[in-house]
């Protein structure tokens, strides 16, 4: 910012630091075993098929039982904390957003929102998403596409229901485009949905880690 031009006249004011407090909470439930994360990639690609039912009606897909039943063996060794908490930029987003709602004669804040690091994929895919529901135009410098865990999503602001629909909406879209668990179905492979043009074997998703389906079933029980 000091080496800014457009910036460097910020350095004349006054500064006041406030911190934003930790936001911490428990969830309920998590899955537990094999048949609750079958359970969690079946509904994420029955609303990815619900997306694109419109728009690309040859391309519904189905669960590749192969691959699902090795990936769901996998994802319940390791055991998924309960214990949740907000990342830093969403907290900032709210607090920002929340002070100008109640506050409309303050000046409006930057849009663009200072951290230290790249944002993780839950966040990037939550600001996106908030900004689509609510009109704004927060960013951050952008994201390393890695989920990390324990993530939230926030509670109590405006329309929080429409961004979460929007954010689940988006995550499934991905998943369903890049997660070799689901395959397209083919007229002639009848109801047999573990037959398809791909290798049998555990999915290669780039974000496949427990951290990944942690925060997706987040979003699920959202």
């Amino acid at each position: 910012v000091s080496w800014s031009p457009q910036c460097r006249h910020l350095f004349h004011y006054r500064f006041d630091i406030h911190t934003v407090p930790a936001t911490l909470s428990k969830t309920d439930t998590v899955p537990q075993n094999a048949k609750d994360w079958e359970d969690v990639l079946e509904r994420a690609l029955s609303r990815r098929n619900k997306l694109h039912q419109p728009r690309h009606k040859a391309e519904k897909k189905l669960l590749k039982i192969s691959t699902v039943t090795q990936d769901t063996a996998y994802m319940c060794r390791e055991q998924i904390s309960k214990n949740l908490v907000t990342h830093c930029e969403i907290k900032l987003l709210l607090l920002i957003a929340a002070s100008e709602s109640e506050n409309p004669s303050l000046a409006k804040a930057y849009s663009y929102l200072g951290v230290s690091k790249l944002s993780c994929h839950g966040c990037h895919l939550f600001i996106e998403a908030y900004n689509r529901i609510h009109g704004t135009r927060f960013m951050t410098r952008g994201t390393h596409g890695k989920s990390y865990w324990p993530w939230q999503f926030p509670r109590n602001f405006p329309k929080h229901a429409a961004t979460a629909q929007q954010m689940y909406s988006m995550l499934v879209d991905i998943w369903g485009s890049y997660y070799n668990g689901y395959e397209i179905e083919m007229k002639n492979l009848g109801q047999d949905s573990s037959a398809g043009s791909y290798a049998d074997g555990p999915a290669t998703f780039e974000s496949d880690s427990p951290k990944t389906r942690a925060a997706l079933a987040k979003i699920l029980g959202s």
